[in-house]
């Protein structure tokens, strides 16, 4: 695995492709909303319609800021 200052570079190629096969329906679920992938992009780890409230809730429960990725929700039609 590539590395950057010693440690694994990421987000990896993997992190990309799931996020490409993320289930439309699941994102859905989240419309109006930001949402926080998981570290290899296979799950919605926390949401809120505030991101500062999103990256508040990430911190109080232990995640790696540093390997959470952030988007926003538009609207039903919208993709990742």
């Amino acid at each position: 695995m590539e590395q950057v200052n010693g440690q694994p570079r990421w987000p990896t190629p993997e992190y990309f492709e799931n996020l490409q096969r993320f289930p439309q329906d699941e994102l859905q679920r989240y419309a109006g909303k930001y949402v926080a992938f998981s570290d290899d992009a296979t799950r919605i780890v926390e949401s809120d319609a505030d991101e500062g409230q999103l990256f508040s809730k990430l911190k109080a429960a232990g995640y790696d800021l540093n390997r959470i990725l952030v988007d926003y929700v538009d609207t039903a039609e919208s993709s990742i």
